[in-house]
């Protein structure tokens, strides 16, 4: 079986000429060349993985980049679609409050002229089977009777 060296190479910084068990006398021109093909198949192997890694991380960026651009849109139609829905939900409560301070005002007018319509004398025309009880009449009892205890007291 094979067996592993302990010693590890560096791959990257191989010197053609440094490490063998021959003699460089001994080396023929073929295992030169052999040697020399070798670096360079290297070399060209580093060349296409930085390239391959550039390629990568070009591409990762234009991903990452798309992402997050469609992540920002679709915050932004999120928050659009909230504030718009929250602006007719406004909207909607104007108009009820609206509509309840209306139905109040028309609610005090008719008790204001209920009230005017009471302070006059009776006639004819006012005259009703149900009609309110006339306070200007009840006034002028009232000042009557507190003018008679006044002149007992005297």
């Amino acid at each position: 079986m094979f067996k592993v060296s302990e010693q590890a190479e560096d791959v990257t910084d191989f010197d053609p000429g440094e490490g063998t068990s021959r003699d460089s006398n001994s080396e023929t021109p073929h295992s030169a060349k052999r040697s020399r093909s070798h670096v360079e198949g290297r070399k060209s192997y580093k060349a296409a993985l930085n390239e391959y890694s550039e390629k990568l991380l070009e591409k990762q960026g234009t991903l990452i980049n798309n992402t997050i651009t469609k992540m920002l849109d679709s915050q932004k139609e999120m928050l659009e679609t909230a504030n718009r829905e929250q602006r007719q939900w406004e909207l909607e409560m104007l108009e009820k409050e609206q509509e309840f301070q209306r139905k109040q005002t028309e609610t005090m007018m008719q008790m204001f002229t209920q009230c005017i319509q009471s302070l006059r004398p009776p006639t004819v025309s006012n005259l009703g089977p149900l009609r309110l009880v006339n306070l200007t009449s009840q006034r002028n009892l009232k000042d009557a009777e507190v003018e008679k205890q006044n002149k007992e007291l005297k």
